[in-house]
């Protein structure tokens, strides 16, 4: 049964539930919890050089669907990692049909440690936003790129000046710790990242959560013989203030990378 608060919102604690995390794929598409869902995945990786055969980590990688797509578009051998157990769960239930070089580990990324993973390519999509330590963070995953490979990742941040009291409770709910995008460029170079580039990519944000917003709204009659009326409003108005949150300058969204040295 769905929970409510005194507020008539969904309980942010069970976003990542199993009931939440299907929810939310009604939007992002199977296998995916970031906007975009594989459509933006493949377009982003295809930039990456990724080789056949590169060890790929994907930090914060929820129900599984980058990975995946990196092993079979690429032949990648990619380890997916997740604190949220319904997340690896689906994640490895759904990796039994496909002949993927896949392996799925619960476990908080930010508690492993350094040198304790390799990987040509560490991936990390929309998660960093609930990271408190950047700096710390961006020096672990320094350790677990081979010489030579990257670091890349998207992420919302926090604009710079003065937040609206609407956002920062909104950001305090969702348990987020946003930096801002100066913030993540100073700590990849601060953890010995090269050619560190950090891309406001908003613009392109907003048109996605626009057309994932029209796109659940299209297909209300399917969601509701699944979900509940609260939910799908829940979900609707989450799409909006985040639209808002874009267009009133709170939230930016960027793409990040950098390479560790040869």
């Amino acid at each position: 049964m769905t929970q409510i608060t005194p507020h008539g919102t969904i309980d942010e604690n069970l976003r990542y539930s199993q009931r939440g995390i299907l929810r939310s794929e009604r939007i992002y598409g199977e296998g995916f919890q970031t906007s975009g869902g594989l459509r933006l995945a493949r377009e982003l990786t295809s930039a990456l050089g990724i080789d056949p055969g590169a060890q790929v980590l994907d930090l914060g990688c929820g129900s599984g669907g980058t990975c995946l797509m990196m092993s079979d578009d690429y032949q990648a051998n990619v380890l997916g990692i997740d604190r949220s157990e319904d997340s690896i769960a689906i994640a490895m239930q759904r990796s039994l049909s496909r002949k993927a070089s896949v392996t799925f580990r619960c476990a908080d990324f930010c508690e492993i440690d350094s040198g304790a993973l390799y990987g040509d390519l560490v991936w990390a999509s929309d998660v960093l936003m609930y990271v408190r330590d950047i700096t710390s963070t961006f020096a672990r995953m320094h350790s677990w790129v081979r010489k030579g490979g990257r670091v890349f990742g998207t992420d919302y941040c926090r604009a710079p000046g003065t937040l609206s009291s609407h956002f920062v409770n909104y950001t305090h709910a969702c348990g987020m710790a946003l930096s801002t995008s100066e913030e993540y460029e100073a700590a990849l170079w601060g953890a010995g990242f090269e050619h560190v580039a950090v891309e406001d990519k908003t613009t392109e944000l907003i048109q996605q959560l626009k057309d994932e917003h029209a796109r659940l709204e299209k297909g209300k009659r399917q969601f509701l013989e699944e979900f509940s009326t609260n939910e799908f409003e829940y979900l609707l108005d989450r799409w909006r203030q985040k639209i808002e949150f874009c267009l009133t300058s709170n939230f930016e969204w960027v793409t990040f990378s950098g390479h560790r040295p040869i």
